[in-house]
Order: C-alpha cells, then structure tokens, then sequence
C-alpha cells in the first residue's frame, strides 16, 4: 500500500514537472502562425518565401507555400514577407492569445 501511494505520488510530480512553473503547460503559453504565401495576380502558391515574426522568428513556406511558426508568445506581434521577384510585405500587425492557432493568408505582389 505504501509503495502504490509512493508511486501515485511520484507520478504526481513528474506531471506536475511537466507543466511549468504555472501548472499549465507550456503549449498553452504560447501560439501558432500558420502562413500560407502567394502570388497576388495568380494566386498560384510561393514556395521559398521567407516569414519573420517579431524579427525573430523565422520560417520558409514549403512547396505549397505555407509555413507554421511556434511559439509566438500571446499578444500583439507583427510580421514580415519576403520572396525574390516579389515586393516584401512588412510590419503588418496582429494579436494572438495562449494556445491560439491564427491562419494568415498572404499575398505578395510583383
């Protein structure tokens, strides 16, 4: 009995370490930004473009032109767009709280 409460009380604690100093955890303090980047005249999706957030998180869009960025901390952040051969898209602003997923759709211009 005293090795089932030692055992109970131990996995306790590992949970309890899982989750931070708050007790929740840490994907709920954060957000994601999933991007997808293309072409204002054709909408034909860019891949290769370049996405920062906050200046400094980064990430490339994939051959369907998306990116994912995580984590981006809970609030107002702003964004930039890059690609070669197409005009960047910079400091647009948004907010975004703990634990959200926000889908930005952007199109870039040549």
């Amino acid at each position: 009995m005293r090795v089932l409460r030692l055992v109970g009380f131990t996995a306790l604690l590992l949970a309890l370490a899982a989750c931070g100093n708050t007790g929740i955890p840490a994907s709920v303090n954060y957000a994601t930004l999933n991007f997808t980047v293309s072409d204002a005249a054709t909408s034909v999706a860019i891949a290769g473009a370049s996405v920062a957030v906050n200046t400094v998180l980064t990430a490339t869009t994939s051959s369907a032109g998306t990116a994912s960025v995580y984590p981006v901390p809970p609030g107002k952040f702003d964004y930039s767009v890059s690609a070669p051969g197409y005009q960047p898209l910079t400091n647009q602003e948004g907010s975004i709280t703990p634990g959200q997923t926000l889908s930005l759709a952007v199109q870039l211009h040549r």
